[in-house]
């Protein structure tokens, strides 16, 4: 007699497709490294020595000495006096990369090192747009932020022996791992504290005029219409765009989502919306898995909402009841009336936890509001976007964190159809 639900024949794998494999990380966990230490070091030598080596004939003759000089670094990577100092020399075809400063350098470059952090882990290639954007953010932030001394080079040999340096360094750094330390020096510890206490914070001035005006532009494009709640939505922005990849890596916004759900968290929704006149809203509401009895106070998930318009009291703003985050269950019947709005003007950002009870309020005034959400998860929790096949060239152009936030630097590596890569977990 024939048994209906046969074991399958496990050594036979034809079934797989490359379509069940993710997307491979172009850059492992084991090559990772954080600015101004040893290990980025030897990744700017190793790339610049076999170039200056094909070019020392058209180098004689030539001298640039360039230094970068960021104070506040981390305690745990134990610079001097805290101060993170590297300095590169090509010298009539030789070359020296070092720690510390020069004496009298061509360019110096300095800056805190949370708050240009942005700028070392930004890939410029074939996006020339993206630097000019990012530094404009950084100075809206935190104003002049980076101060360069001295003259670039403009020499063609020195040129093509730099060219591409900074994106490959870039695509290898990681963010400062100490949390605390990051959240201090990014200025974020009282909205930190408004978020343990109040279960939501509202960061104004998070973003330029001009950066809203293009996100807006950007998000028209992929504007689709919901009909269930008479709004209009562009859903996995993380995969429409590079503003869009920009934006997942806010300093701000990311520091306190890791803060919250770990260093691992992973990209749970990324979508935008605009929300017409008396429109359907979402009801008062707490977001899976909360709540989770018997863990009290744990964030399993957060949003943060940017305000591409303004989010004023007759714009359907956000609405939140403060504190209900502690409770743990969900949200009462008279949540609405208890409710508060979360009113903030164009370029701000709202975050909140997870647990807080929260929904929308009607829009009642005339054109839209226009808003991008993205809700973060920890990393053993289910995302609502799969990014496990995402795009190559996405990471390709960003640094490792991209790769972290679609959940492909698991413990192992990335689990693949094939078995774990334990090689690579192993570093």
């Amino acid at each position: 007699m024939a048994i209906a639900n046969a074991r399958p024949n496990v050594d036979d794998l034809s079934f797989l497709v490359d379509e069940y494999q993710p997307t491979r990380l172009p850059v492992l966990g084991s090559q990772q490294v954080e600015f101004g230490t040893v290990g980025w070091l030897d990744l700017a030598r190793d790339y610049l020595t076999p170039r200056v080596a094909d070019r020392r004939d058209s180098l004689r003759g030539l001298r640039l000495a360039v230094d970068e000089v960021y104070p506040h670094a981390p305690p745990h990577l134990e610079f001097t006096d805290g101060v993170a100092a590297i300095h590169i020399v090509i010298d009539d075809g030789e070359l020296t990369v070092g720690a510390g400063t020069l004496d009298e350098p061509d360019v110096r470059v300095s800056g805190n090192y949370d708050q240009v952090a942005t700028l070392h882990t930004a890939v410029y290639e074939q996006m020339p747009d993206r630097r000019e954007r990012l530094t404009r953010e950084l100075t809206h932030l935190h104003g002049e932020a980076v101060k360069v001394v001295g003259t670039p080079p403009s020499d063609p040999a020195l040129l093509a022996v730099l060219e591409g340096l900074h994106d490959h360094l870039a695509r290898h750094t990681k963010f400062n791992p100490d949390l605390d330390h990051r959240i201090d020096n990014l200025g974020l510890t009282e909205h930190l504290a408004r978020i343990e206490e109040d279960g939501y914070t509202v960061i104004e001035d998070a973003f330029s005029e001009a950066y809203a005006d293009e996100i807006h532009e950007e998000l028209m494009v992929h504007m689709e219409d919901d009909a269930t709640r008479g709004v209009q939505k562009a859903a996995m922005l993380l995969q429409r765009g590079p503003i869009f990849e920009e934006m997942a890596l806010h300093p701000y916004i990311f520091a306190l989502h890791q803060k919250l759900l770990g260093p691992d968290m992973n990209l749970a929704h990324y979508i935008g919306s605009r929300k017409p006149v008396d429109a359907d809203t979402h009801s008062m509401h707490n977001d899976p898995p909360h709540p989770a009895p018997g863990t009290e106070g744990a964030c399993f998930d957060s949003t943060a909402i940017w305000a591409i318009t303004d989010f004023g009291e007759d714009d359907g703003p956000t609405l939140v009841v403060p504190g209900t985050h502690k409770l743990n269950r969900k949200p009462d019947a008279d949540a609405i009336e208890r409710a508060v709005k979360v009113v903030m003007p164009r370029g701000s950002i709202a975050m909140w936890h997870g647990a807080l009870w929260h929904g929308a309020a009607v829009r009642t005034s005339p054109e839209h509001r226009v808003a991008v959400h993205h809700t973060h998860v920890r990393g053993f929790g289910r995302t609502f976007d799969n990014y496990l096949h995402i795009d190559p060239a996405i990471l390709d152009r960003n640094p490792p964190a991209i790769g972290t936030l679609c959940g492909l630097d698991d413990i192992f590596m990335k689990n693949t159809s094939s078995g774990p890569n334990f090689t690579g977990y192993l570093g």
